[in-house]
C-alpha cells in the first residue's frame, strides 16, 4: 500500500504546462534531491538543496520544477522592468490624452514600481476589462503580449468604448532575477485571499486597489490573467462542474472567437480547477467573472522563426476578440 501511495504521490502533476508542479513524500524528496526542485514551506517556495534537513520523511509536500535556462542567446528578447517602465514612459503622454494615467501602487519587496494603468476617472457603468501581467517573474512573453494589446488600444477605438483596468507587472523582484516567485520565494499566483489582508506581498498592493473598483463596477465581460508555460501557447479554464454549463459557455465562445486570429493559441486550453488561491480561480469562485489564464511559451527559440512582432501581434487577437464580443 505505501509503495502504491508514493507512486500516486510522484506521478501527480497539478498544472503541468505552466510549471510542473507535483507533491511527493519527503523521503522521496530526501532520496532524489534534485536541485531544480522547489519545496513550498513556510509560505513560500525554497531551493530543495537548502531546506533538505527540514523536510520531514513522513510528510507530504508540493513542489514545482523549475528548469533552468543556461543562456538568453538562444531566445527571442526577455522582458525587463527596465524595458516596462521605458515602455509605459514612452505612452504615457498618448495615454493622458485618451483619459488615462500611470500610476503606481507602491513598491515592491525590493522597491520597484507595482504600475497601474486606469482611467483617471472611473465610469462604473462602462464596460471594463481587466488584465494582469507577470504574477511570475520569468513569464517575460506576457508583456510583449500586453505590449501590443495597449498599442492597438491606443491606435483605435477601444478606449472609447471599453474602460482598462491593467496590472501589467505584479511580480517586478522576480522578473528582474528571472525567477518565478517575489523576493521571499513566494509564488504570487497563490497568495490571492478572500480576506485582503491575508493576500501576500505585493498582490495584497494589487488586491486592495482593484477590489473596491471590481464592486462598483456594473460589467466586467473578461479578467485576462497573461502567464507564460513551459511548451505551448494554450488557456487555462474551468470545467462544466465547477461553475455551471453557461459560464463554460461564455468561456468557450471567446476562445473561439479568439482562435483564427492568434495561431499561435489555435483555440488550445486546458480545463484546470487550479489552486484556491489563484487570481483566475479567486475571480471566478467568488464573484462569478469570467476570468481566463493566457499561456504564452515564455522561452521562445530563435530558431523557431517566432518573433516579437509575432507576440505583440497576439495581444492585437486579444483586443480584437474582445472588441468583436462586448
Amino acid at each position: 500500500m505505501k509503495t502504491i501511495l508514493i507512486f500516486l504521490l510522484t506521478a501527480t502533476s497539478i498544472y503541468a504546462e505552466c510549471v510542473k508542479e507535483q507533491q511527493f513524500l519527503g523521503s522521496h524528496l530526501l532520496s532524489n534531491l534534485n536541485p531544480e526542485i522547489y519545496v513550498e514551506m513556510n509560505q513560500g517556495y525554497h531551493p530543495l538543496m537548502e531546506v533538505k534537513k527540514l523536510i520531514n520523511p513522513l510528510k507530504i509536500y508540493n513542489t514545482q520544477l523549475i528548469e533552468r535556462i543556461k543562456t538568453d542567446a538562444d531566445f527571442l528578447t526577455y522582458y525587463t522592468p527596465k524595458r516596462l517602465k521605458t515602455y509605459l514612459n514612452s505612452i504615457e503622454g498618448q495615454l493622458s490624452k485618451l483619459g488615462y494615467k500611470i500610476i503606481s501602487l507602491g513598491p515592491s519587496l525590493k522597491k520597484q514600481p507595482l504600475y497601474a494603468v486606469l482611467p483617471k476617472k472611473i465610469d462604473y457603468n462602462k464596460t471594463t476589462i481587466v488584465m494582469f501581467g507577470r504574477h511570475h517573474g520569468d513569464e517575460g512573453t506576457a508583456n510583449w503580449i500586453i505590449e501590443g494589446f495597449l498599442n492597438k488600444a491606443i491606435k483605435g477605438n477601444f478606449f472609447k468604448n471599453y474602460q482598462l483596468l491593467l496590472y501589467p507587472m505584479i511580480n517586478p523582484d522576480g522578473a528582474l532575477a528571472k525567477s518565478r516567485y517575489n523576493s521571499k520565494g513566494r509564488d504570487l499566483n497563490r497568495v490571492w485571499d478572500v480576506n485582503l489582508r491575508r493576500s501576500l506581498d505585493e498582490v495584497q498592493k494589487i488586491h486592495y486597489h482593484l477590489d473596491p473598483l471590481r464592486a462598483k463596477l456594473k460589467k466586467i465581460p473578461i479578467v485576462l490573467d497573461m502567464h507564460g508555460s513551459i511548451s505551448k501557447d494554450f488557456f487555462y479554464r474551468v470545467d462544466t462542474k465547477f461553475n455551471g454549463k453557461e459560464f463554460y459557455a461564455l468561456q468557450t465562445e471567446f476562445i473561439k472567437t479568439l482562435k483564427p486570429l492568434d495561431p499561435f493559441q489555435g483555440g488550445n486550453f486546458i480545463l484546470s480547477s487550479g489552486h484556491p488561491k489563484m487570481a483566475r480561480i479567486y475571480l471566478i469562485r467568488e464573484f462569478n467573472l469570467n476570468a481566463l489564464t493566457h499561456e504564452t511559451i515564455k522561452n521562445i527559440p530563435v530558431s523557431s522563426g517566432r518573433t516579437l512582432k509575432d507576440l505583440k501581434s497576439q495581444g492585437h487577437a486579444l483586443l480584437t476578440t474582445i472588441e468583436s464580443l462586448y
